[in-house]
């Protein structure tokens, strides 16, 4: 696949080869491995459930001392242990552990060793990688997660790789990418400053009275950008409209479609975006609505799609 040739070429990654020498060290350490293709119920998924039947037990943080939701710190280990993982597919590794991970010293110490093993590996492969780790709750079954990807740009491997591939591909081909979510994870992918390349920003940088702005991440970036553009900095205002900043993000051939969602902080990409027709807000179930309308304000812009 070209993605992944693509990917291993920038950072070496080889998620095979790294995924055998997990299995590999889960054996070694004599811990049952377990593999399946969710962690949603098994209602939904039967087998392909981690917690169906043979596999892992949803309830086994229940067996464990626990005051007011919290598991207790204790020695010895009271549950099964395990190591599990979704497949995936060979860009992302997801490791499940026993709920007592991190409240077990027992056990602690022999994760913790298992994990240093990991990372040894990884460097000694000098693999660029990046690693993070769930925060265990009730709706997790209070099990510790571990994400290991390539790193791309300083950050994890998101689907923001492949939309920023097809955008690419979209600029040349004088075509469009549309994208769409509901979620606070769809943020980033949603966003038309994480788009902007790292050339530009440094370009639009280089001759700025107001170089803190692009010292800032891309979420300040883009409250700083909000109140700009509300009026609040005249000065920056004036500069990125005449420094190409705005100018580039209308050319972007790429829209946004933020799902409204009462639990959802994308919000702001439409208030910051929406005055240049790049991200609009739509109700739930009026995705083809939201589409047609920036398909039609495109073709109306640009005469040669």
């Amino acid at each position: 696949m070209q993605k992944e040739k693509n990917i291993r070429n920038a950072t070496r990654w080889n998620g095979e080869g790294i995924k055998n020498f997990i299995k590999n060290l889960a054996e070694k350490y004599k811990l049952r491995f377990v593999e399946a293709g969710s962690e949603n119920s098994v209602r939904d998924y039967g087998e392909n459930s981690l917690f169906s039947k043979g596999k892992l037990n949803s309830d086994d943080w229940k067996k464990l001392p626990a005051d007011n939701g919290k598991i207790k710190p204790h020695e010895k280990p009271l549950i099964d242990y395990s190591l599990s993982a979704r497949k995936d597919g060979n860009l992302k590794i997801n490791l499940i552990f026993s709920p007592d991970y991190g409240c077990c010293k027992e056990r602690n110490f022999i994760y913790d060793n298992f994990m240093g093993e990991i990372r040894d590996f990884l460097q000694k492969e000098k693999i660029d990688y990046n690693m993070s780790w769930d925060v265990p709750s009730k709706h997790n079954h209070y099990r510790n997660h571990c994400n290991i990807t390539p790193n791309i740009e300083g950050k994890a491997l998101t689907k923001l790789y492949d939309i920023k591939e097809a955008l690419k591909k979209a600029t040349t081909e004088k075509d469009v990418v549309v994208t769409a979510g509901d979620g606070s994870n769809d943020f980033d992918m949603l966003n038309p400053l994480e788009y902007i390349e790292k050339e530009k920003w440094a370009k639009f940088k280089e001759n700025s009275k107001c170089k803190e702005f692009y010292d800032l991440d891309i979420k300040a970036k883009l409250i700083r950008l909000k109140e700009t553009l509300d009026g609040k900095d005249n000065l920056l205002k004036r500069e990125l409209e005449t420094n190409g900043f705005i100018e580039s993000i209308k050319q972007m051939p790429l829209y946004s479609i933020v799902i409204k969602n009462d639990n959802s902080d994308l919000k702001l990409l439409s208030e910051v975006f929406s005055r240049f027709n790049k991200v609009i807000e739509v109700e739930k179930g009026e995705l083809d609505k939201g589409l047609k309308s920036l398909v039609k304000y495109h073709s109306n812009s640009n005469d040669v799609f």
